[in-house]
């Protein structure tokens, strides 16, 4: 199965080797987790492969993972001559604002990849996002913009930048209402958290320490030093008497 995925055919399950043939171990588990009866196949399973398995023609370097003896680029014969009028890319929900203003894959990005079938790109994108944004790629408005599209293998192509204006996808969400008050100050919060009080503001910022509703000072204020009041024991009491 390692052998069909990281050489024979990576495009099939949506993956893209580099030039030396290596994948990415964390986008090969999420494309074995969606194979039936791979689901259980954990990262410490496949680097345990060249250890236990040292016939098994896999190698691991860091976090990526290729299939040596295999050709790292798609067979000709896989290769489409020219893209469809429309190809699909799938983006995070988050990065739709950015990408509606900047395009797919700006500068320093890396290269966008686009599929021919609508539903294997919505595939793609739940590896990233539960809820992906499906974006459709305009080729011939690209093309004439001069973007061209490498094909990596049956069903995908890759792009170096697509601009905004060959874009199509749902509306914008909506930007929540400014959280400022009139005069640019966020508004103060009334809500009192469990085991909280409102301090009474005169109280706070009082020149003066806190009178008693009287008017007078505070009650139950410690007199000087030796001048409490204190009652005789009933025994003591008794003992002056006799």
């Amino acid at each position: 199965m390692l052998a069909y995925m990281l050489g024979r055919n990576p495009s099939e399950f949506g993956l893209v080797p580099d030039a030396r043939g290596f994948v990415r171990l964390r986008e090969l588990l999420q494309a074995l987790h969606e194979e039936e009866g791979f689901r259980h196949v954990r990262e410490a399973d496949l680097r345990a492969i060249p250890l236990c398995h040292p016939s098994a023609d896999i190698e691991i370097e860091e976090n990526r993972i290729r299939c040596r003896s295999l050709a790292s680029s798609p067979a000709e014969e896989h290769l489409p001559a020219e893209p469809p009028r429309l190809l699909y890319a799938a983006i995070r929900r988050r990065a739709w604002p950015f990408v509606h203003q900047k395009g797919l894959a700006p500068e320093r990005q890396a290269p966008a990849i686009l599929c021919i079938d609508r539903d294997f790109a919505l595939r793609l994108g739940r590896r990233i996002d539960p809820e992906p944004v499906i974006l459709s790629v305009d080729v011939r408005q690209a093309a004439a913009a001069g973007v061209r599209f490498l094909p990596l293998g049956e069903g995908l192509f890759q792009a170096a930048a697509v601009p905004p204006s060959c874009l199509s996808g749902p509306a914008l969400p909506e930007s929540p209402p400014s959280p400022t008050g009139r005069q640019g100050h966020p508004p103060a919060s009334t809500r009192i958290l469990p085991g909280g009080y409102l301090p009474d503001p005169a109280r706070v910022f009082a020149g003066e320490a806190p009178r008693n509703r009287s008017g007078g000072k505070r009650a139950g204020k410690r007199p000087p030093h030796g001048r409490w009041k204190r009652e005789k024991p009933p025994w003591k009491e008794s003992a002056e008497k006799i």
